[in-house]
């Protein structure tokens, strides 16, 4: 890590961690992680809203700050993998689980654990069946 990545979280990380983190908080209705490699560090941000069109500009950002920074996915330390992203529109702000009333959470597009391959983004519902498996509901868009 350079000077420069330094500076960088000093400004841009450590100046928004004044407090403890509180127990208890509220899931955020948009989340989304994003994974780089540093150097030889696989490092994982977890970026959150309480709407999606604002977590994607933010994630937009960070991706960008990576590149001009040389970051890699780390799904890939040599060639990114180009992944299509699904277009985020207002009405698939207030997408509904029709199985549980809450609100359905995009998850970003990204890379299986399991197969390595990437994957679209998607709607999932948050909440979990009451045998505590997550509900498989999926919209019709």
């Amino acid at each position: 890590m350079d000077e420069s990545d330094k500076e960088f979280i000093n400004e841009n990380v450590n100046e928004n961690i004044k407090e403890p983190a509180v127990e208890g908080l509220p899931e955020s209705p948009a989340s989304a992680n994003i994974r780089f490699w540093i150097e030889d560090y696989s490092v994982q941000l977890t970026m959150r809203d309480m709407e999606v069109n604002p977590l994607v500009e933010k994630i937009t950002k960070m991706i960008n700050i990576a590149k001009e920074r040389g970051w890699k996915p780390t799904w890939d330390k040599g060639t990114p993998v180009t992944v299509p992203v699904a277009p985020v529109t207002p009405q698939s702000q207030s997408l509904v689980c029709p199985v549980h009333g809450t609100v359905m959470v995009l998850k970003p597009a990204g890379v299986s654990k399991s197969t390595n391959k990437p994957y679209p983004p998607f709607w999932s519902c948050p909440s979990k069946n009451a045998d505590g498996t997550y509900c498989k509901s999926r919209p019709s868009v």
